[in-house]
């Protein structure tokens, strides 16, 4: 009797523990959905957006602000876990060392109110910051083991590049943001990740796109992919789908969807080299029909010297060439700016680099906007220069002469431009292409002085006309240089932006 119950007692053994893992796989397996929200100061909404989230699937909510007592009690009785952004964006060393009371006041604030609850999952210092910098780590480094001492909550921060080790390790884990499935694959292991932040740049809901990340981040299911609260309202009111989906994955994660037919990415004109071309084709254009043009700008660097005597003579005029490369300079300024800021960096970069200088524009322009920015500042600098030139110059009685000593140096920024898209276009080293914009900025900056040593030596009034042009102008390029450099921040909010 001994003999047959055993075999039935080993049979429903081994039945329970394989339902078990059965079960337990499917646990693991169910995808954990958040959302990033702020709660509205109605009440009644409040309470039905909770009460909408429970059902839609999602177990998380990421707050951005510290709010009222009774929301947030409100939030842990619906059974939600909380994670904090603190909103501190794009900080850089530069920021935190000019900023430091007031974020650790900040950082302290939120703390002080979120550690007084059970489902606080984490405390995010910072979004998107200067992560590759030593000193930057070095701050942190310290400021770590300062809030240690006032709360156990772990402590992670948001970010977009693949690979954080060195930093990584100051924090309990981090937040990757990711926009589509190329920032997942380039993720070189999900080590020290505990959530992905999903934020694409397109409004409606890519299904496709969607499912496709979801299967790439399998090994971290149980990990909350966290979607904008705007961007997934948007989609819930246009079809409903969004809902369906987030919902099905919640409970199911081998749930699927039929993803409708890839629509291939329509393309655009390359407007970098479309503008090149047309710069180099007024050139052509120039050259060939102003044979006064052409044989300036030969004897201007074969035979320099006697050029520039026939130019102060008034054996060569060079009026009507001169607005055409003014022209021209503009159009490479704003080329240049094009595409140092629109094509160099990322769309994250970008934004960053327009939050550190909101005196600049309050908002993200289009490449219009940006084109006509540099175009407007080379040929105000151009200007400047050329009027500078004319009325500290007694011997230069016309602006097309003070024209000709300023602009024609600066035919070398069509080459050092063209350079610079050939670098961009073959996805070279930033490296490379910031030290291809410095040479371009060196030659503004430099041409000038030139201009005042050439034109300097065609007049008899030295005694003044170098201090009052190369002294100053010196003092104000020095001054500028210091100003960028140590007031501004400026080299930091570069180096963020390009490496974001």
């Amino acid at each position: 009797m001994l003999n047959s119950a055993l075999p039935r007692c080993t049979a429903v053994l081994l039945t329970i523990l394989f339902l078990s893992i059965l079960q337990a796989d499917s646990v693991f397996a169910q995808r954990s959905f958040g959302i990033t929200y702020t709660p509205p100061d109605n009440a009644d909404r409040f309470h039905s957006d909770l009460n909408y989230l429970k059902q839609a699937g999602i177990r998380s909510v990421m707050l951005e602000e510290v709010i009222e007592s009774g929301k947030m009690a409100a939030i842990e009785d619906s059974g939600l876990d909380v994670y904090v952004s603190i909103p501190v964006e794009f900080p850089t060393i530069w920021t935190l060392q000019q900023e430091r009371d007031e974020l650790v006041s900040t950082w302290s604030r939120y703390i002080e109110f979120y550690r007084e609850y059970e489902n606080v999952q984490g405390i995010g210092l910072f979004r998107f910051g200067q992560t590759h910098s030593q000193r930057f780590r070095n701050f942190f480094e310290l400021l770590i083991d300062e809030i240690g001492q006032i709360t156990d909550i772990p402590l992670f921060y948001i970010s977009s590049r693949p690979e954080d080790y060195d930093f990584t390790g100051l924090f309990d884990y981090r937040m990757y943001q990711a926009a589509d499935t190329s920032s997942i694959s380039r993720l070189p292991s999900f080590h020290s990740i505990g959530g992905i932040a999903y934020s694409t740049p397109d409004m409606s809901f890519n299904i496709r796109m969607f499912q496709s990340i979801l299967s790439q981040t399998r090994n971290i299911s149980h990990l909350p992919i966290f979607l904008e609260w705007e961007w997934f309202v948007q989609n819930r009111s246009a079809d409903g789908l969004i809902e369906e989906v987030v919902s099905s994955y919640a409970n199911d994660a081998n749930a699927l969807f039929a993803n409708p037919r890839a629509i291939p990415e329509g393309t655009s004109s390359n407007w970098l080299i479309l503008i090149l071309l047309v710069i180099w084709g007024s050139f052509v254009f120039h050259y060939s029909l102003m044979p006064t043009y052409r044989k300036t700008l030969v004897r201007f660097f074969d035979n320099h010297k006697f050029m520039m005597n026939d130019v102060m003579e008034r054996h060569t005029r060079v009026g009507q060439s001169s607005i055409v490369v003014l022209f021209q300079q503009g159009f490479l300024g704003g080329l240049l700016l094009l595409a140092l800021t629109r094509y160099t960096l990322s769309p994250l970069g970008f934004e960053s680099l327009i939050y550190h200088l909101p005196v600049v524009l309050p908002y993200i322009p289009n490449f219009l906007v940006i084109f006509i920015i540099g175009f407007l500042i080379s040929i105000m600098i151009n200007s400047l220069c050329i009027l500078w030139l004319y009325l500290s110059n007694s011997d230069i009685h016309h602006f097309s002469q003070a024209a000709a000593f300023q602009l024609w140096p600066q035919h070398l920024n069509l080459i050092v431009v063209t350079l610079l898209i050939a670098f961009i276009m073959a996805k070279s080293s930033i490296i490379i292409i910031n030290i291809t914009a410095l040479m371009f900025l060196i030659l503004i900056a430099g041409n000038f002085l030139f201009s005042v040593f050439d034109a300097g030596s065609h007049t008899f009034t030295r005694f003044y006309y170098y201090p009052v042009t190369a002294g100053v102008y010196s003092i104000l390029l020095l001054g500028l240089i210091i100003w960028v450099y140590y007031i501004t921040g400026f080299v930091e909010y570069w180096d963020l932006a390009t490496s974001l």
